[in-house]
């Protein structure tokens, strides 16, 4: 009889085991999955989007503007107390399409003034509608500073995160 319990324990254990182990696989699968759609994938149709420029008309206007994506920037802010992120995605409104050409060749400067710029500004400076609106100004700048054939008119945040 004893040994009989002791079988039978023995069975309940080892399956136990071997359901729990099944769950651990079949949650590291759906994460696995999980990671792969949304950081590998995303990544592929974002940098579709930002090779091509979109043309876009403002309201009332026959004029046709050259909207050009930029990639996301991702920055830490320079909160003394706390950990912040900044993830912003930025769209440029060009003078004329030959001024994306030339944003192309410069963009590693240019996104390198962008990312130390944004890298220089704390919490409170971004999240108020009044720093968002300075914040696009400087960026125009710094973009502007780095052209010869045209300018960039606008700067349009398409996504705004802080965290």
């Amino acid at each position: 009889m004893a040994e009989k319990d002791k079988g039978e324990k023995k069975e309940k254990k080892s399956s136990k085991k071997l359901i729990l182990i099944l769950l651990v696989l079949m949650l590291l699968g759906g994460g696995g999955a999980f990671g792969y759609i949304k950081f590998f994938k995303a990544k592929k149709a974002g940098n579709a989007e930002t090779k091509k420029a979109v043309e876009v008309a403002p309201k009332g206007s026959s004029e046709k503007l050259t909207a050009m994506p930029l990639n996301p920037y991702l920055v830490n802010l320079i909160d003394p107390d706390t950990r912040r992120y900044l993830k912003v995605r930025i769209v440029l409104n060009l003078s004329e399409k030959k001024v994306e050409k030339e944003i192309t060749e410069k963009l590693p400067s240019i996104s390198d003034s962008i990312i130390m710029y944004l890298t220089s500004k704390t919490y409170d400076e971004v999240i108020s509608p009044m720093g968002k609106k300075k914040l696009k100004s400087e960026i125009q700048k710094i973009v502007n500073k780095h052209l010869q054939t045209g300018r960039v008119n606008q700067v349009f945040f398409t996504e705004f995160l802080v965290q």
